[in-house]
């Protein structure tokens, strides 16, 4: 199983919602904004101070990582699409546009603010402790948490 919970998560929130039908999608759609509303300024505000410039250097594990960014991108659009289509089917052209572009703007955005957080991590080479103690502490947190969920039977 994956040691990603947000992944999971997200998967079965995903699932539920779907599940449940288009009323329940436009209720989970009229307040889900606003965490992530309220993600994309506080991280930004905390962690602009601590921005480096990052080199990118070339060969294949960069155009590997390249690639990874966009499948995830592609993946995340993905999963709205057929969601989409039944609201735009029947739209005037404005609202059909206007669906579109909210796809597209969460989807360039939150990448935006992923490259500004990768430059502030310093990527594969961490060029700043405080963030290179934090994930250390981190790293332990997950592994009490993996502990607690193989003794529950939760993970292999």
């Amino acid at each position: 199983m994956c040691g990603c919970p947000g992944a999971r998560n997200q998967t079965k929130i995903t699932l539920v919602l779907g599940m449940l039908g288009h009323k329940y999608v436009h209720i989970y759609e009229k307040w889900s904004w606003i965490p992530t509303a309220i993600t994309s300024f506080v991280v930004p505000g905390f962690s602009a101070k601590h921005l480096v410039d990052v080199l990118i250097g070339t060969g294949p594990a960069e155009v590997s990582n390249v690639l990874s960014l966009r499948g995830v991108i592609f993946g995340f659009a993905v999963g709205w699409m057929s969601l989409v289509r039944d609201y735009s089917v029947y739209q005037l052209f404005s609202w059909t546009y206007g669906l579109q572009s909210s796809l597209i703007v969460p989807s360039c955005s939150s990448s935006l603010l992923g490259a500004a957080v990768m430059c502030i991590a310093g990527g594969a080479a961490p060029s700043n402790d405080a963030w290179t103690a934090g994930r250390a502490i981190g790293r332990q947190h997950r592994r009490g948490i993996n502990r607690i969920g193989r003794r529950w039977g939760l993970q292999r």
